[in-house]
């Protein structure tokens, strides 16, 4: 009869688990090792997880922690950022000037650009003067020279300034020429939310979009108090006016408001330097509190 025929004695059975006893334990270890949810660093020394998210060593040479986000070291007391924070965006102006700008939770901020020579430049001037300037062929301009409208770099691009994130409106002294140019001075700033297709004038604001102004403050106070009509919450250190002209902006002064002046870079001399050439640039539009000019 061959071996299977017999019943295994106990020393024979006692071999067996002896023999298997290892594995199994090696077995439920590795299990239990998996299912940890911290993982420690291979370091010398001998570690213990502290109730604050701290892994200490016994011997304090390397002791790290993980609280609040940072990782500190014991020997030296140094605390280095786990990670950097992402910065928030700033579009144009700088970070300070954006937050300040945007007035904290539930802030509203309002930017409000003249037309000729900031939203505009020189009629049918574009390279190699004024390269960043689009010619709009059949549009007439009746400002100054008169002739096609030309749009500055701000104007074609006020949707990637910092006053992206803004309310927007027109506050100028001139007529904004036609019809095909009152549409496409609107079209500029469209991004900001709704604007009506509705031109006002000084003595009756009731739209952001207004002419014929000659002294900008009181225009700029009509399209605020617009705004805050339809819940927008503006004050006035939440105002940014953008001008050419430097009259234009130093008026702004004592009003609580803030303006700056464009087009500093290309002035039109063959009206004294007096207006812009080229119009405003994008980087020339920052959320920065005062009044400046070129």
């Amino acid at each position: 009869p061959s071996a299977q025929d017999h019943p295994p004695s106990a020393g024979e059975l006692v071999g067996e688990m002896a023999l298997r006893l290892p594995v199994v334990v090696g077995f439920f270890c590795l299990c239990a090792f998996a299912r940890a949810e911290v993982s420690l660093p291979s370091l010398r020394g001998s570690w213990q997880i502290m109730g604050n998210g701290s892994v200490i060593s016994s011997n304090t040479t390397n002791a790290t922690s993980a609280t609040n986000g940072h990782i500190q070291t014991a020997s030296t007391n140094q605390t280095l950022p786990a990670s950097p924070a992402a910065p928030a965006p700033i579009g144009n102006g700088s970070k300070q000037g954006e937050e300040w700008a945007l007035g904290g939770p539930g802030g509203a901020c309002l930017c409000l650009f003249d037309i000729d020579r900031t939203l505009t430049g020189k009629q049918s001037v574009a390279s190699p003067t004024c390269p960043q300037n689009s010619v709009q062929h059949n549009v007439y301009d009746s400002a100054y020279g008169r002739g096609d409208l030309t749009l500055s770099g701000l104007g074609q691009h006020v949707g990637s300034t910092a006053c992206a994130r803004c309310k927007l409106g027109i506050v100028s002294h001139g007529t904004a020429g036609g019809n095909s140019m009152k549409a496409k001075i609107r079209s500029l700033i469209q991004g900001g939310g709704y604007i009506p297709n509705h031109w006002s004038y000084p003595n009756s604001i009731d739209s952001p979009l207004v002419l014929g102004c000659s002294y900008k403050p009181s225009c700029v106070r009509g399209v605020v108090d617009w705004y805050n009509r339809q819940g927008a919450g503006i004050s006035p250190n939440q105002v940014y006016m953008f001008d050419d002209i430097k009259d234009n902006v130093e008026s702004f002064h004592g009003t609580g408001f803030n303006a700056h002046q464009v087009s500093c870079s290309s002035r039109d001399w063959g009206e004294g330097g007096r207006i812009g050439l080229c119009g405003g640039s994008t980087w020339e539009v920052r959320l920065a509190p005062g009044v400046s000019t070129c």
